[in-house]
């Protein structure tokens, strides 16, 4: 991750991350429910994720912001059940924002109001084979919404706060 301050007002912060999740399993079954099983497997994946948020900053006590950064949740083995499959493949995330922070009145009052938008993509999802759970990869979500929060500190030691969100979140693809 760097910041870069192209001026005093103007910043850009980035960061770029490399994961590897590399898996070996041997799964096994047997009894009365289940059917015998002996199942080697692996899996392995690389992810590359990413961060960049510019600021503006009006004033030291004034700024705007608008991240974007994505992620991922790795995947790996299942439970050894027939009709489910041996592994999960990983999930991702990229996440939205525009902010506003600052700070009032010599520090007696601050805000922060965010609009956010997360979209994700190949979500692992609770599965069923002949009643029994595992996992499985669904489609698409997407989660948006605002967040407000207020403080105001009236007197030294008396701090009053609100805050409230509100937040639309919908598959935007069925599950298989």
């Amino acid at each position: 991750n760097a910041t870069f301050r192209l001026t005093e007002q103007f910043w850009i912060t980035g960061g770029l991350r490399w994961a590897h999740n590399e898996q070996t399993f041997r799964q096994t079954s047997s009894g009365a429910i289940v059917p015998p099983a002996d199942r080697p497997g692996a899996s392995s994946e690389g992810v590359w994720t990413y961060s960049i948020s510019p600021q503006y900053h009006f004033t030291r006590d004034a700024m705007i912001y608008a991240p974007v950064a994505s992620g991922y949740r790795p995947g790996g083995p299942n439970v050894v059940v027939p009709g489910l499959p041996p592994t999960v493949e990983a999930d991702t995330l990229t996440n939205y924002e525009l902010g506003f922070k600052a700070r009032l009145a010599d520090s007696a009052v601050s805000i922060d109001l965010a609009l956010f938008r997360m979209d994700w993509a190949n979500i692992q999802v609770p599965i069923q084979s002949g009643g029994i759970g595992g996992l499985g990869n669904g489609g698409t979500a997407r989660s948006q919404g605002i967040e407000l929060a207020l403080l105001f500190e009236p007197a030294p030691g008396l701090t009053l706060g609100a805050n409230g969100a509100y937040t639309d979140s919908e598959l935007t693809e069925n599950a298989p």
